[in-house]
């Protein structure tokens, strides 16, 4: 379970719907919050600001120091925090690197922050912070949507895991049933498994292919696809806790990202119902660090309105796999970011 949470704030409202799902988390876990402000430097992207000997420069990051921590302070004595264990913590350095450290110092096993997609930055953790944190964090990142749903607990959650067949984008079952649990009441929440095939049959040396032999390829796949997902859900039903049921379904897609953004739509056909969240590994079939034009995570982080728990597989984060000069273009992975 998530017994750590860290939740990067910034003083705004948006960067505060955050909190009640940290909440909910840790009271279902019986965890901690570690509320944590940034006071960014002059230079964001450069190394950690060093103040000038003589004091100028530091009165305006001594002031905007204190005013975090009080705020941090005040935030963690409201009542939406109630009965939660809460720490606060303050730096001065570029925002996304000292969120990193944050996890580190923690021993964070969750983050929960805010993000506005790709249109309109206002302050540091509705911009670009959360695809960075997204890209490079060890943890589970949730990221909420500025124009999305926030997740409650006053109905069954429907949790979507887009997969493609890979050890590595299974990685996000087990963080997405803990998120499913977590917001579970008296009947169980649900978690979707999306397998996408991506069968580009129109290109390449798939171009002189007849539709006949075309439909009979997609028509394998698919089998191949359902195989897959059966036996997966067979293996989970036994490990599955009671408050989460496990459904499942297929689609056909060459864009992959429009796929999941899609199915993540209410109305959609992908299982007649809507989802409360999504659920996607960083990394998909060969490990690759970066899908040829734009990775599909961060496709998906941008445009859908769901809640989305971004999680980096472990064998990622123990050794990058290079990306090999002979690649053919049918072996490049569909889920990916940095």
């Amino acid at each position: 379970m998530f017994k750590r949470i860290l939740v990067p704030l910034d003083g705004s409202e948006l960067a505060g719907r955050a909190l009640p799902v940290a909440a909910q988390i840790a009271r279902a876990s019986g965890g901690s919050i570690l509320l944590f402000g940034v006071v960014s430097t002059p230079v964001e992207y450069g190394p950690p600001y060093v103040f000038p000997a003589n004091g100028s420069g530091w009165g305006t990051e001594q002031v905007d120091l204190k005013k975090m921590s009080e705020y941090l302070q005040q935030t963690a004595s409201s009542s939406i925090l109630a009965g939660v264990p809460v720490e606060t913590q303050t730096m001065v350095d570029a925002v996304a690197p000292a969120i990193l450290t944050a996890e580190q110092t923690f021993q964070a096993d969750l983050v929960v922050m805010s993000s506005h997609g790709y249109a309109g930055v206002k302050r540091w953790v509705l911009g670009s912070v959360a695809q960075k944190i997204a890209r490079h964090s060890p943890v589970p990142v949730l990221v909420l949507r500025a124009d999305g749903a926030v997740l409650t607990a006053d109905h069954p959650q429907r949790v979507l895991v887009p997969l493609d067949g890979s050890a590595l984008a299974e990685a996000a079952i087990e963080p997405a049933m803990q998120l499913a649990t977590a917001f579970s009441g008296a009947d169980p929440s649900t978690l979707h498994l999306l397998r996408v095939i991506n069968l580009p049959l129109s290109t390449g040396k798939f171009r002189a292919m007849s539709a006949a032999f075309e439909r009979d390829i997609q028509a394998q796949e698919e089998q191949a696809a359902r195989a897959y997902l059966e036996a997966l859900e067979n293996r989970l039903h036994q490990t599955m806790p009671a408050q989460v049921q496990i459904t499942s379904s297929t689609v056909v897609d060459n864009d992959v990202a429009a796929a999941i953004i899609y199915a993540g739509k209410p109305g959609s056909e992908t299982s007649g119902k809507s989802y409360d969240a999504l659920a996607m590994a960083t990394h998909g079939r060969s490990g690759f660090r970066r899908w040829a034009l734009g990775s599909i995570t961060e496709r998906v982080l941008g445009a859908t309105h769901l809640p989305l728990l971004i999680v980096r597989p472990k064998a990622v984060q123990e050794q990058h796999e290079p990306v090999e000069a002979g690649i053919k273009g049918s072996d490049v992975p569909w889920v990916g970011l940095l």
